[in-house]
């Protein structure tokens, strides 16, 4: 598919999420990396990794629409490992409440995509990628709150 002016939106908002699941995955290395009870790990992978499939699956939809994919997590990555650094040092609590914020704005954004996607995109998001958002976001309120 050839990238036209009609479609540049569409990309747009596909690098952008590209940006936002990078992001995410950075952020659960370093909360990885750095949390003191283990017993959430388990967890925290399965977060990752579906954030990391999900970048990967929108890498292949933008190649598809033969337009070159964005290669880091851009400004709100540098802003989330900063916010993550900070949350961490504060304790396991903080960070699990970061990445649950994280969260909360992937949801978001997925949920309040559709005006600037075409058919074809808006249908990945339903169908493939929103689900999934669903399930870490839910697993974040979870152990958010198994702190308490």
């Amino acid at each position: 598919m050839e990238t036209t002016d009609t479609a540049k939106p569409t990309v747009d908002a596909l690098q952008a999420f590209l940006r936002g699941e990078i992001s995410a995955v950075e952020s659960y290395d370093y909360v990885l990396e750095h949390i003191r009870r283990h017993e959430c790990r388990s967890i925290l992978v399965e977060c990752r990794d579906s954030h990391e499939a999900r970048a990967r699956r929108l890498a292949q939809e933008i190649e598809r629409r033969c337009t070159p994919v964005s290669d880091g997590s851009g400004l709100w990555g540098s802003f989330a490992k900063w916010y993550e650094q900070g949350a961490m040092a504060l304790g396991d609590d903080k960070a699990v409440a970061a990445l649950e914020s994280g969260e909360r704005r992937g949801l978001s954004q997925y949920e309040n995509s559709s005006a600037a996607l075409d058919t074809e995109a808006v249908r990945l998001i339903e169908t493939e990628l929103l689900p999934l958002q669903r399930i870490t976001h839910d697993a974040m309120v979870a152990l958010e709150k198994s702190f308490w």
